[in-house]
């Protein structure tokens, strides 16, 4: 056996190296705690010194043994320490930034841990530590102590403090502590691996064990563990070198266990009484933000795990098959924690949030960061799902146009939101249709169903004899979309908001006031429907006839032609291909120019196709039409970065250009039919070795790449397409030119007419990369970062979706020429720090940006016609002069909007350039004005007076330093409105207007009279 001698001498010189390295880590670590002790400096602050005595006689600390108070710039979170006599050290930092109240929860809690003697723990778990370092129940019993360490010393914080103090006291200073730092032999306040939300939640759990010292019996069971443990530690470690093939059992067991999620959290009512009973469920939408974007013809994953306790605790292990059902997932799905309960709105938050052990990571950083702004701080670390009271059902009456009752008529919830509701009732009382997208959207950072979740969460209703229904579980002011279906009537989404209100309708699209509108309806309404006309037919093969199943027809708007009418939220018009290659849409109006879209299954090579459908009363019944699709030919391939060859995560599009012969053959490719592609959006991605594959056509055409991981110019390969108009930047796709710079990467391919596949490798140039950092004011780094220009033509900050991890202090500017200029801008995440950088030349082993404080600007836009607010405008940057000097450049402000008074706040401007501001209403009325900081300080905030002045008028008009509150901006104003005849004309010409009154049950309404009420 003498490869078994080699083998146990190899490990016991691993282990003897190994436990020796971590020895000397030790013994460096307690020496430098020495020195950090020796040279810390006694806090001399009288409100720090009653605090802290007060501390010292609150835990039980004898005289003679009363802690030292010091403070230090070498530790950046308070720590204990000291073996035989204990301290207490706070960073000098901490003192200054923190409240008194605050500090005096640090001192019971740290003052605990030298009254415990834990530090003589601490020193026995890192001897242990260092010579059972091989052994994972060494490792696992160290966490489990330093958390009962914490535990217990948060204890005795809770017997002098409310549990909500202390976790608001957590969570302010974890934000002053950023990265808390373990010291060998300390015991830190943040230093254990216990990660915050838990430690919150557990101090808000009302039974929570809140003793402070053990009982006798308490120190036997101790003793009689530690003695088992070591006894298993020894077994276990003969076992490991002696039973070879039971550890890879084991082993094997463990990674399978390691891919089980256990979650947990707390369902409470708005007041914060827990809610027992809850019905719990596991929700894997199949589309993000219930949005068919990718227009896969699939259901998402919905799974009840239980119901809460009666403190409304819920704790459940997803096994292992739930999880690879959840990992097998579409990248468009997300995954979230559900609760219902009778009598209350359902409430979600994604997965993420209720996972016991997660692995951290910035992206759970960011969604922390987001859940907290959406809903609150802290709601995140609570893990709490918060239902809100449903105080009646929702009760609608449906009616046709002439007052008859419908009956039998199918009422689905499509969609439902936890809007802002201050926002969303501010926007309805002033009819401002951004303003209620915005409040929708508010807290889309929880998620959402979609509606195949919903269905069965809500069950479709029917309207009774009398055209009435009723839906259960829309909680007060949440929103629910509600969609009618029935072959005599539209399908027209309405908005139902969980209140009490007379019903709005507001513009569907903001520039059309006059034209479509969308209804916003309270928990009780009447809703008069309009007619509609099924629509049925067969999607075929182009080539063969032969019928096609699986393929999603949908409507993708209405009244293309009459832009007053247009409507784009028509989704729900939809239906799936059978055997027969047979589809029924009902719902679509009598009308002209609506396009139905035909996308086949991804299994094979089938082009989508659109086909405009145009429907009138006279059509009888029904109205058939026939599909036809184009099978064409798959191109597949590998997409890779060329300096590393490594895959790339990319979604890919096909097009075919102008020339193509074999494009008529799909009517969405004509020209002379006008029709947009079927542009499904990243409906084709890579895998994970970067490979694609995707249909196109024989002939010329171009392969269009969006790649998914930051760092490549956009337009990439232009130059190299046949007809490539570098003055207008479009390439001569069908059937109308598309700019190059919507993609990162173009090449153009040719199959041949017989060809069935085709493979085309590309590679992303990121060019050349320079590497950069950000810090503050002070000097020290930046994090949560947005950046402007990292990337060539890339004309938005970086990252530009919510759910994207913000930068860190180091950045990269990429593919830059070597010649210039380029400009970089950058902020922090509330815009109070920005900075900028501009590139030229040869390129820099490293970029260094300093922000310094933005500057904020207020104000009040006049409409110079009017002389009233402009209300309700989008405020927008068209160009940015550094310094005041040209060349102008691109720069984009946060989304911002006039509110009804025509007030204005922009953020995040930086001193001493000026910026060219333009804003508009829905309507087309203009007002441009110039915002000069050359003479502005960082940090300033300019509050500008009414821009333009009353009485100025043209683009030459200025604003002197006198009208203004704070002088050192200066804005120039023009205004706009009607910018030709013909619409003044339009706006003045006879409008015959015709309409129906009726009651409340329908009936006709004789004698009332009618008037106009209008400017």
């Amino acid at each position: 056996m003498q490869w078994l001698a080699i083998i146990v001498t190899i490990a016991t010189v691993i282990w003897a190296v190994v436990a020796t390295l971590l020895l000397m880590r030790m013994a460096i670590g307690w020496i430098r705690l020495a020195g950090i002790l020796r040279r810390a400096e006694p806090i001399a602050d009288p409100d720090c010194l009653a605090a802290f005595t007060k501390a010292c006689a609150l835990t039980g600390c004898r005289e003679g043994h009363t802690p030292c108070l010091v403070a230090s710039n070498e530790i950046s979170g308070p720590l204990a320490a000291g073996i035989f006599a204990g301290s207490v050290v706070l960073p000098k930092r901490l003192i200054a930034d923190s409240r008194p109240t605050e500090l005096a929860e640090v001192f019971v809690h740290e003052v605990a841990h030298v009254v415990r003697r834990d530090q003589i723990v601490v020193l026995l778990q890192n001897l242990v530590a260092a010579i059972y370092w091989p052994h994972p129940l060494v490792r696992k019993l160290n966490r489990e102590l330093a958390k009962a360490r914490e535990e217990v010393c948060d204890n005795f914080v809770l017997a002098t403090t409310e549990a909500p103090i202390y976790s608001r006291t957590l969570l302010s200073l974890a934000q002053l502590v950023q990265q808390p730092e373990t010291i060998p032999g300390s015991v830190g306040f943040f230093a254990s691996r216990w990660k915050l939300e838990h430690r919150v939640a557990g101090l808000l759990d009302e039974a929570r064990d809140t003793q402070t010292f053990l009982s006798r019996r308490g120190w036997a069971f101790v003793l009689a563990s530690t003695v088992g443990l070591l006894a298993a530690i020894c077994v276990g470690t003969v076992t490991i070198a002696t039973a070879q093939n039971s550890n890879e059992d084991s082993v094997a067991e463990s990674e399978a266990n390691s891919s089980e999620i256990e979650i947990s959290g707390i369902v409470c009512e708005q007041s914060g009484d827990p809610i027992g009973g809850a019905t719990i469920w596991l929700a894997v939408t199949s589309f993000e933000f219930n949005s068919e974007v990718n227009m896969e013809n699939r259901e998402g994953l919905l799974r009840e795990l239980g119901s809460t306790d009666e403190r409304g605790r819920f704790d459940f292990l997803l096994d292992e098959a739930t999880t690879s059902e959840i990992r097998e997932c579409s990248r468009f799905a997300r995954v979230q924690i559900v609760a219902t309960s009778d009598g209350h709105g359902m409430d979600w938050l994604p997965l993420d949030v209720f996972q016991d052990d997660p692995i951290p990571n910035k992206e759970r950083d960011l969604l922390q960061s987001r859940i907290d702004d959406a809903f609150g701080d802290g709601r995140f670390a609570s893990r709490t799902l918060v239902m809100r009271p449903e105080s009646q059902p929702v009760r609608g009456r449906i009616i046709d146009l002439e007052g008859n009752k419908l009956s039998n008529v199918t009422v689905i919830v499509e969609s439902l939101r936890q809007p802002n509701v201050p926002q969303l009732t501010n926007a309805l009382e002033n009819a401002w249709k951004q303003g209620v997208y915005d409040a929708m959207n508010s807290t889309g950072i929880a998620g959402g169903l979609a509606r195949s979740e919903l269905q069965k969460l809500f069950p479709p209703a029917k309207t009774d004899e009398n055209g009435e229904f009723q839906i259960r579980g829309i909680g007060d002011d949440q929103l629910a979309t509600l969609v009618f279906q029935d072959e005599r009537i539209e399908a027209c989404p309405v908005h139902v908001v969980g209140r009490e209100m007379e019903t709005l309708s507001l513009p569907h699209m903001d520039q059309y006031p006059d034209g479509t509108k969308d209804l916003f309806v309270g928990r009780e309404f009447n809703y008069s429907a309009a007619p509609s006309i099924p629509v049925e037919g067969t999607v075929t093969d182009y080539d063969t006839g032969k019928p096609i199943s699986g393929v999603l027809v949908s409507v993708e708007r209405l009244f293309r032609r009459e832009y007053a009418k247009l409507r784009l939220d028509t989704r729900q018009m939809r239906a799936v291909t059978d055997e027969q290659g047979r589809f029924r849409i009902i719902g679509m109006p009598p009308g002209d120019g609506h396009i139905i879209e035909a996308v086949p299954p991804k299994s094979e090579p089938y082009l989508p196709a659109p086909q405009e459908v145009s429907l009138s009363l006279e059509d009888g019944k029904t109205k058939r039409i026939e599909i036809q699709v184009k099978r064409g030919v798959w191109i597949e391939g590998r997409i890779t970065d060329k300096e590393s060859g490594e895959p790339r995560s990319a979604a890919i599009e096909y097009m075919a250009m102008g020339k193509n012969p074999y494009a008529m053959d799909i009517a969405g490719w004509d020209p002379k039919l006008r029709l947009d592609p079927v542009r499904v959006y990243q409906r084709y991605v890579t895998d994970s070795d970067g490979r694609y594959r995707l249909p196109g056509l024989s002939g010329p055409g171009v392969l269009l790449v969006t790649s998914l991981d930051p760092g490549y110019p956009l337009a990439a390969g232009a130059e190299t397409i046949d007809g490539y108009d570098p003055s207008t930047g479009k390439i001569p796709t069908l059937p109308v030119p598309f700019p190059a710079s919507d993609w990162h990467l173009l090449k153009q391919i040719n199959p041949a007419k017989d060809a069935t596949s085709l493979t085309s490798d590309l590679t992303l140039d990121g060019g050349v990369r320079i590497p950069g950092r950000v810090v503050g004011p002070d000097g020290k780094p930046i994090s949560n970062l947005y950046a402007l220009g990292l990337t060539e033509g890339d004309p938005y900050w970086t990252p530009n979706s919510p759910d994207k991890a913000l930068l860190t202090e180091r950045f990269m500017v990429n593919g830059y020429d070597g010649k210039g200029p380029r400009q970089s801008f950058f902020k922090n995440q509330d815009e109070t720090l920005v900075g900028q950088y501009r590139l030229e030349g040869t390129a820099p082993p490293e970029i260094a940006v300093k922000l310094e404080p933005s500057v904020r600007v207020t104000g009040r836009l006049i409409e110079n016609e009017t002389g009233l607010p402009a209300a309700r405008y989008f405020v927008g940057c068209q160009e940015l002069l550094l310094n005041g000097n040209a060349p102008p450049l691109d720069f984009m402000i946060r989304w911002c909007h006039t509110n009804n008074a025509g007030e204005f706040e922009i953020k995040g401007l930086m001193a001493g350039h000026v910026y060219k501001m333009k804003a508009h209403n829905r309507i087309g009325n203009k007002v441009d004005f110039t915002i000069d900081l050359t003479k502005a300080k960082p940090g300033e905030t300019i509050e500008l007076a009414d821009v333009p002045q009353p009485g100025t008028h043209g683009a030459n008009d200025s604003i002197s330093s006198s009208t203004m509150k704070k002088s050192n901006a200066v804005a120039s104003v023009s205004t706009g409105s009607r910018q030709n005849k013909s619409e003044d004309q339009a706006a003045h010409s006879p409008i015959r207007i015709t309409g129906r009154v009726i009651d409340p049950n329908g009936n006709p309404v004789s004698g009332a009279k009618i008037f106009y009420a209008g400017s």
